[in-house]
């Protein structure tokens, strides 16, 4: 009945013994490479020898078969051909020997056979237990089902003792077998249902528990894409899936998967329910991040006057919708409304929940960056003190929300010329994101950034230029090439060439930037006018003065009006202008 993969040299013997012949010396690296396909298995392996001969085939050719997809591997694996050295009585498809595993285990082990069944519709590798157990199981069941399923060799435990997985072959076969019972259907539905209860809500603290189950959510959403089973189900692991891949910086993906999540949402619970309107607010977020402010705004917009209806005011749902729109506000300049709001969730979150609650730091956070962009930096670096001491009490020294306070404390710093401070900050912070996030994260992204723009500070080129452009090919790989902070890493970098005087480099890069930020932030957006100001710089710096005189009487002029004329950079700007104006040509 076991179906254990062979050795290597087993294998081999057993396919040219089968084959009827020995294979020419040039077939030997395909029947290799066939040997590796059908996982060793001498079921497997029986089959697609007979079926080379029965067809005077080569291996390659079968081989070619073998892998146009699964359909295909189950057509060949059910052709029932003619095989010299097996009981003329016996079965000689892969399927059907299979078929008399599971029809045994059906009737001796009925729970063995459900518990194939499930995983057979899900991904076949890292199959935690959890995924398998019914409400209703005793820990002993499970145990005794399993090993029913490893005694017949029809899964086997994973190479890190965590899950359990089938061999492709057995799984195919298993769908098979589904197929012919027409049950494949209630298998997918059930497989749809038990891993979106299973799929953690995506916080920080179950990431790895999130990392090691997407795989299979991957796989069984794909049912409700096809089949449209379980919308309910459908829905609830689209929405926790696309935090998860919000949170892991995967925006085109996750603003899908959102997308969807909303559109079930609505014709099942109605566009009021707090799951649709908890799906908005988490796609409102997505477009923030990929820069779509406006379309972020409205949807914000609609969330708070809905969450207001349905719930309360100070709800805290209501309150984190506020929060959000705040930072719309922030992102767009518009700082009064901005500050106005954060400050009314602060309060509010302080009576709701607690002073020390996280949320309530999210919002101390992010009302201390609306004080840094407006260059309020005494102000900014006394209130993320504030929340970092809290942070540290309430998460932890590695927390990401904690990472994410210690950067801006560091930002701050680098704005008032604290530059070993800053320096020492942003490598502890890249060294805890790289260890908690991943290299690639986003955040770790941010803060190689910063830490770049410190070394440029202090003269540090090479230091500089080799750090920001790794931070700027990771950025065009996982935010994409028009992404805003991929064009904040490409203006920085463009700024350490115009520090050393490397001018057609500098210039190229921020034309660039600034064709593409026209597009994606608008023309008068404050970090395009950077770019404009730091062009004008180039110009300058090239004896092109006329262009430069230009170009930067259109950023002060700019900046006065989106800044205001006491905002730091306004006055930079100015003063740049104004030595020009007065230096002979």
């Amino acid at each position: 009945m076991a179906v254990n993969p062979m050795s290597q040299q087993e294998a081999q013997d057993l396919l040219e013994t089968s084959q009827l012949e020995s294979p020419n010396d040039s077939h030997l690296n395909d029947s290799r490479s066939l040997l590796e396909a059908l996982e060793y298995l001498p079921l497997a392996i029986t089959q697609a020898a007979a079926f080379i001969s029965e067809n005077q085939i080569t291996p390659k050719k079968y081989l070619e078969m073998f892998r146009e997809s699964d359909s295909v591997i189950q057509d060949l694996l059910d052709e029932d051909v003619g095989d010299p050295r097996r009981d003329s009585q016996s079965h000689n498809s892969v399927i059907k020997t299979w078929k008399i595993s599971f029809d045994l285990i059906s009737k001796q082990k009925p729970r063995a056979a459900k518990m194939l069944s499930l995983m057979a519709v899900l991904d076949r590798q890292g199959i935690p237990e959890s995924l398998l157990q019914d409400d209703s199981d005793q820990v002993v069941e499970v145990t005794k089902a399993l090993g029913i399923l490893l005694a017949f060799s029809l899964i086997k435990a994973g190479g890190d003792g965590t899950g359990y997985e089938l061999h492709r072959l057995v799984q195919l076969a298993t769908r098979k077998w589904l197929q012919m019972q027409d049950t494949i259907g209630e298998w997918q539905g059930k497989a749809l249902s038990v891993v979106a209860d299973v799929f953690p809500n995506g916080r920080f603290e179950v990431w790895t528990t999130c990392e090691s189950l997407l795989p299979h959510a991957q796989t069984v959403i794909q049912y409700g894409d096809t089949n449209r089973l379980c919308p309910e189900k459908y829905s609830k692991l689209l929405s926790k899936v696309a935090r998860f891949d919000r949170l892991q910086g995967r925006y085109e993906i996750a603003c899908v998967r959102c997308s969807a999540a909303i559109e079930v949402q609505r014709k099942i619970f109605g566009s009021d329910h707090s799951f649709t309107l908890h799906s908005m607010n988490n796609l409102a977020i997505i477009y923030e991040r990929q820069g779509r402010w406006e379309e972020a705004e409205k949807l914000h917009v609609q969330v708070l006057e809905a969450s207001k209806r349905v719930l309360r005011a100070e709800h805290p749902f209501t309150l984190t919708t506020m929060n959000n729109l705040a930072i719309i506000y922030g992102q767009q300049q518009r700082w009064e409304e901005a500050e106005k709001l954060h400050v009314q969730v602060i309060e509010a979150r302080k009576r709701v929940l607690t002073a020390e609650h996280p949320d309530t730091l999210t919002t101390m956070n992010n009302l201390a960056i609306v004080y840094e962009r407006q260059g309020r930096w005494e102000e900014a670096g006394k209130l993320h003190l504030q929340v970092l001491e809290a942070s540290k009490r309430v998460l932890r020294a590695e927390h990401p929300d904690t990472l994410t306070t210690m950067n801006n404390l560091a930002v701050i710093y680098e704005r008032q010329g604290r530059w070993e401070e800053a320096e020492k900050l942003h490598l502890q912070v890249l060294e805890a994101s790289k260890r908690v996030l991943r290299a690639e994260h986003p955040d770790t992204l941010t803060t190689m950034n910063n830490l770049a723009i410190i070394y440029r500070h202090q003269g540090r080129w090479e230091e500089a230029e080799k750090l920001q452009v790794q931070g700027l090919e990771a950025s065009k790989r996982v935010l994409g090439a028009e992404h805003p902070e991929t064009l904040n890493s490409i203006t920085n970098l463009a700024i350490i060439y115009g520090e050393q005087q490397r001018w057609d480099e500098a210039e190229k890069l921020y034309v660039q930037v600034l064709e593409a930020s026209k597009r994606v932030l608008g023309a008068e957006h404050p970090d395009r006018l950077t770019s404009m100001n730091n062009l004008a710089l180039i110009y300058n710096g090239q004896d092109r003065h006329s262009e430069a005189i230009v170009l930067m009487e259109s950023v002060v002029e700019l900046r006065t009006k989106k800044l205001g004329a006491d905002h730091p950079d306004t006055i930079d700007a100015a003063e740049s202008l104004e030595m020009w104006l007065d230096s002979p040509v």
